[in-house]
């Protein structure tokens, strides 16, 4: 097993991840790297530690898995880490020091590659707290609270929850219940999992079920209310025999994570002698039991099973009757090599899927490929990734008969690769250069002797090599037109680019972080790893290559608190071996934050929807509206945005609307897509004339009496029952001087309008606007529907946007 050595830069950020270990073939690595402020300044003595994320198949969770000591930075922040890794981009490298927010980073992509000078950014610590209780809102002191931070600078970490180190990211509630984590970034949002004294499982919090959504930094009011358990317990038979089947594996999780009301970690045990399993306790809700036989000469099968578990019935006796089966025999190699695909991940489920469906299981190849399965009789259904390098999927059906042997064969492309030489202009081999497949492939780096090896997909054919030798600035693209032979680079002097990134006020902003791309006709690949920028907010790259006619180079940059910049076009207009000055590139600071709501079609507030937010040169943001519907998105730039929002619950679809960072009120109506309009306020105002709302009200009959306006629609069921309780109530305000009008503030028939009003005996005056909707419910400061206006009786308003129950108070208060 040969030793590689990758060099990353870090700085400080969040990590960690949960799962069972694969044994795949694993390659020992050198890490080294280096770890640095938000002022681009060397970090001294933070902790280092490097792990790498497993599947646990039988519980469908990970595990975090330390591949080496925990090491420390330098007087120059730098690491050294050793590793023996199965699949690069599931190793994670974490750092912390007093003082500072976690900091971690994902390895972006193969043979070690750490990303070359990659950094990770050592943020100012924000505070992340709340309170667990029980169902009654006692305190649950003692209780271990993990924590699972997610960071969105990135998206690769988006949606990549840190798991490692668990004592890194665990606290424990005070006795009145109080939890609080002082070590996330700004731009980190966690879920958490709570383990309670006097509770049998572990519980499972978040926002959302979608793995970007979490509880963001800065909130200081969580609540996590521990539920009440009950008690599981069954039997696991031989439904041939009757006779209790001992040693059966049994995981019991619930059915769906997205419903389930109190998501906790799947519960293990196995069967006893006598078949009996018991479970102290699981939340109420729907679950899914899952029973495996070890013992492969059985012939049982495995089975899953649906359990509703409710409070009100108390414990929960379940009886598993296993069924014997036909055994699934399966062969996985690579084509051209025929090597064993070891470890290959297969999912396996009855092809013919009803209510009463109860087969599903994973397994893994063994090390010569192997895997051996029972299964129920009749076709079952198959999916194999292979997730090697570069993903492949097969999936296929199979005939399996009670008592005998179904075989198939799983034959998945070899990854291909290419190699060769890398010389100088003077025909010696140059060590230490980057070589790139490209379009899509992986990197390498040449030996002492100038040799190099690159994978590539097989999906895509190799196209050309880029090379790169940072130290000396050179660099080359050779087109590859037969990569079965080896590949000779010649490197030439290179192109330098060198600039600032800065704020609009000309000031340099340190670590702000850059990536080039390399734009070819049909494809934009990254050339290295980030860089950051000094405390100056000044950078610099080297060794790009002369590009020809059609090809390109763009730039991005992001940077905690400011807004971003993506795939801008760059220019280099130098010769080879110069230095080409590029103008400064200003990013906006995200100090602006925006709010509002999402309803309905109907008007009614729709909680739990998930808001997705991004426009150019903006942050990406995320978040989740809360019981009345309402959001707030922090840290956005000033300028246009869009906003998306979607629910689980609402077959409406999803809304959309345009805005600008800082607005207040947004209003999203899900299933439309708007724009949104600034609420211009009547208040104190004189109310503006009926006159194109066609409504048949005579100066007299307003004159020095108080005026109720409801704005509203026909065809939105709250609208209606405002104008049907205003009516209810139209002789009692008439008593005391108050007229209603109510007009309707969108598009209907004129007869179905008019049909309406007199079928429901509407006795106040009606309208309707006439002109363009918008532009009157912009002028009239309409932000929703039903729309109360109230005036005093020299008709200045005195109340707007309130609700019908608030009326007599609004009343009241111009009396």
């Amino acid at each position: 097993m040969k030793m590689k050595s990758y060099q990353i830069i870090l700085t400080f950020a969040l990590l960690s991840f949960y799962g069972p270990a694969v044994a795949n073939e694993s390659q020992r690595l050198n890490i080294t790297g280096r770890i640095v402020d938000s002022m681009a300044r060397p970090v001294e003595r933070a902790e280092v530690a490097v792990y790498e994320q497993f599947d646990d198949y039988s519980t469908g969770q990970y595990y975090a898995k330390l591949l080496d000591k925990i090491k420390k930075t330098d007087s120059n922040g730098n690491f050294v880490l050793n590793a023996d890794i199965n699949l690069w981009y599931r190793v994670f490298i974490v750092a912390r020091k007093e003082g500072f927010a976690l900091g971690w980073d994902v390895m972006a992509s193969s043979f070690g590659e750490m990303s070359e000078n990659k950094y990770i950014i050592l943020e100012k610590p924000c505070s992340l707290a709340g309170i667990v209780v029980d169902e009654k809102g006692k305190p649950a002191a003692g209780a271990k609270i993990r924590a699972l931070p997610k960071t969105d600078y990135s998206e690769q970490l988006e949606q990549r929850p840190i798991l490692a180190l668990e004592q890194w990211l665990t606290t424990q509630t005070d006795d009145k219940g109080h939890f609080q984590f002082d070590n996330f970034a700004a731009d980190v949002s966690s879920d958490f999992w709570v383990e309670a004294p006097d509770w049998s499982s572990v519980y499972k919090y978040t926002t959302h079920w979608l793995k970007a959504y979490g509880f963001k930094t800065g909130m200081t009011d969580i609540r996590l209310v521990l539920p009440e358990e009950i008690p599981v317990q069954g039997r696991i038979i031989d439904a041939e025999t009757g006779q209790p089947v001992s040693g059966a594996h049994v995981v019991i999780k619930p059915d769906d994570i997205r419903k389930h009301k109190n998501p906790y970690c799947p519960h293990r045990t196995a069967s006893e002698s006598d078949g009996e399993f018991y479970f102290k306790g699981i939340p109420p809700g729907k679950n899914s039991i899952k029973v495996s036989v070890a013992d492969e000469t059985t012939g049982l099968v495995d089975k899953r099973i649906k359990v509703d578990i409710q409070a009100d019935k108390g414990s929960k006796d379940i009886i598993v009757e296993l069924d014997k089966g036909g055994l699934i025999e399966i062969i996985a190699r690579e084509e051209g090599t025929n090597k064993p695909a070891s470890d290959i991940p297969i999912y396996f489920w009855q092809a013919e899927q009803d209510e009463k469906s109860d087969f599903y299981k994973d397994a893994i190849t063994n090390k010569d490929g192997k895997l051996q399965i029972w299964a129920p009789p009749g076709e079952c259904a198959f999916r194999a990734s292979y997730d090697r390098n570069f993903f492949q999927t097969y999936e296929d059906q199979i005939l399996v008969i009670k008592g005998q042997t179904a075989k198939s064969e799983l034959i998945f492309d070899s990854t291909p690769s290419v190699s060769g030489l890398v010389l100088d202009q003077t025909n010696q081999p140059v060590s230490g250069v980057l070589v790139m497949a490209n379009p899509v492939g992986e990197q390498g780096i040449t030996d002492k002797g100038g040799r190099f090896e690159v994978r590539y997909s097989p999906s895509e054919p190799l196209e050309r090599l880029i090379a790169r030798d940072l130290t000396c600035n050179l660099a080359a693209i050779v087109e590859v037109k037969n990569n079965a032979k080896p590949v000779q680079i010649t490197l030439k002097p290179a192109l330098s680019i060198a600039g600032r990134i800065t704020d609009p006020n000309d000031i340099g902003i340190p670590a702000a972080r850059l990536e080039l791309t390399l734009n070819v006709p049909g494809w934009l690949t990254y050339l290295g790893s980030e860089i950051l920028t000094d405390f100056m907010g000044q950078y610099e790259i080297k060794a790009l290559p002369l590009l020809q006619e059609g090809f390109g180079y763009r730039i991005s940059v992001n940077s905690s608190g400011y807004g971003n910049k993506g795939y801008e076009r760059i220019s280099i207009t130098g010769k080879p071996g110069t230095t080409t000055e590029i103008k400064p590139l200003v990013l906006q600071p995200a100090d602006q934050s925006i709010s509002g709501s999402v309803i309905d079609a109907e008007d009614k507030p729709v909680a739990g929807a998930v808001i997705f937010m991004r426009g150019k040169n903006q942050p990406i943001r995320r978040t989740v509206t809360d019981s009345n519907g309402g959001f707030i998105i922090k840290r956005v730039c000033k300028g246009p945005i869009r906003i998306q929002a979607n629910s689980d619950n609402s077959s409406e679809g999803d809304g959309f609307i345009k805005a600008e960072g800082g607005d207040q009120n947004v209003k999203i109506i899900l299933g439309q897509d708007r724009i949104h309009t600034k609420h211009i306020s009547l208040t104190g105002k004189q109310l503006p004339d009926f006159q194109d709302f066609n409504i048949d009200l005579s100066p007299a009959d307003a004159n020095e009496k108080m005026l109720v306006v409801c704005f509203w629609d026909m065809n939105q069921r709250p609208s209606r029952n405002c104008i049907l309780e205003l009516s209810k109530r139209a002789q009692e305000l008439k008593a005391k001087d108050i007229v209603i009008i109510a007009v309707q503030a969108s598009k209907v028939e004129i007869n179905a309008l008019d049909k309406w009003v007199s079928e429901n005996n509407i006795v106040f005056p009606f309208g309707m606007i006439q002109g363009n909707m918008e532009q009157t419910r912009l002028a009239w400061g309409i932000i929703s529907l039903p729309w109360l206006i109230l005036t005093d009786s020299r008709n200045h308003v005195r109340a707007e946007g309130f609700s019908l129950t608030e009326l007599d108070d609004k009343i009241d208060g111009v009396n």
